[in-house]
Order: structure tokens, then sequence, then C-alpha cells
């Protein structure tokens, strides 16, 4: 999967670097702004391309907006807004104080209704963990895993003929349902274990 980090740059070097590592962790693939190659379409046209094509956006918000653009917004602002309708991982500063557009970013970030959950970082190697957890706890939950088919009829004919050998009286029928795909789940005790965070 490909993973888009959207923030300032700026001063923001080792948090986005902080988040590659996260995401090759896993064996994803990072789309940054500035690993693309020159092309004739402009930084806001290639960025928001990057930000639709991602299968999901990493938002990091700190205290500075950003330079305005001639929408009147930041880059990342309208990252953001591109973002809304992708899948939207977003991280916020803890301890810093908000410049007064950004301030609102984060509020709209967060808001109740079109927001999104959020996890707070002070550090990169705070900002690897959280976003390795965030990105794990996604997957885990979206994993549909390897459907076995032949073991699933199997499974239901073996009920099917578990019941047939009951007594009924009368008409009846019976019903057998199986399911549960095959998946390996990697458990919460695991992701907080010395091992694993030595691998991140």
């Amino acid at each position: 999967m490909k993973f888009f980090i959207s923030s300032v740059n700026q001063g923001f070097e080792d948090f986005r670097l902080a988040v590659e590592k996260a995401v090759k962790s896993l064996d994803h693939e990072v789309v940054r702004s500035e690993d693309f190659a020159s092309s004739p379409a402009s930084p806001r046209v290639a960025c928001l391309a990057g930000v639709r094509e991602s299968d999901g956006v990493i938002l990091l918000l700190g205290s500075r907006y950003g330079d305005e653009q001639s929408t009147g917004k930041s880059a990342v602002h309208e990252e953001f807004e591109q973002a809304k309708s992708n899948n939207l991982f977003l991280f916020i500063q803890k301890g810093v104080e908000f410049e007064n557009k950004q301030a609102k970013l984060v509020e709209d970030a967060r808001d109740w209704v079109k927001g999104t959950y959020s996890n707070e970082f002070t550090s990169p190697e705070s900002l690897t963990e959280e976003v390795v957890r965030a990105i794990h706890r996604w997957e885990r939950e979206n994993q549909s895993g390897n459907l076995d088919a032949v073991a699933l009829v199997e499974k239901a004919r073996s009920n099917l003929l578990s019941a047939g050998r009951q007594s009924y009286s009368g008409t009846s029928i019976a019903v057998s349902l199986v399911g549960g795909a095959n998946t390996t789940i990697v458990r919460p005790s695991v992701l907080d274990s010395h091992e694993f965070k030595s691998k991140v």
C-alpha cells in the first residue's frame, strides 16, 4: 500500500523521516513531495494527485500553518481537504502553540462530525510508534484474510450431517452458518513487546 505524508516541510524533516521509517517497517510504500520527479505538473497538482492516488494519508500538524497559496490556504490545508475522502491518519504535535490558522485547521481536523480521530506525538520516536500502531490497527480491522471456500463447504456439510442425526417430528429445515477467514493477527501485547519495537 502507498501512504502519502502531508505536513509542512521546513522544520519537520525529522518527523517526516520518522513517518517514512514507520511506514517502510510495515512493508508499505511512502509518497512524499520531496521525492517527486521533475514534471510539467504544478507542485499543487502533483501533491493533490499523490493524495488521491495513495491508499492512505498521514497528516502531521504542528505549530506552523505554512505558506498560504493562491487559494488562501496552505498546501497542507489543501491536502487535508483532499484527504478527507481517503483513509486519513491524523497526528498532532503535543505541547506546541498553534498559529491562528493552524489552530483552526486542527479544530476542523478533529471536528466531531466531519473530522477524524487523532493521535499526539512529542518526538520523532513517539511518532514512529504511533504511526506503526495506527496503520497496524487499521490493517487488522480491515483484513479479510484468506478465504478457503472448500474448507467452508466441508464444515457446513459436517454441521448439516450432525444436525441430520437429530430426531425431529414433522418437517424441518437445517441451516449451517460457517465463516471466518484464516488470518494471523498481531495482538496488542506483541505490539508493546520490546522485540517488536526493536524492529521499527
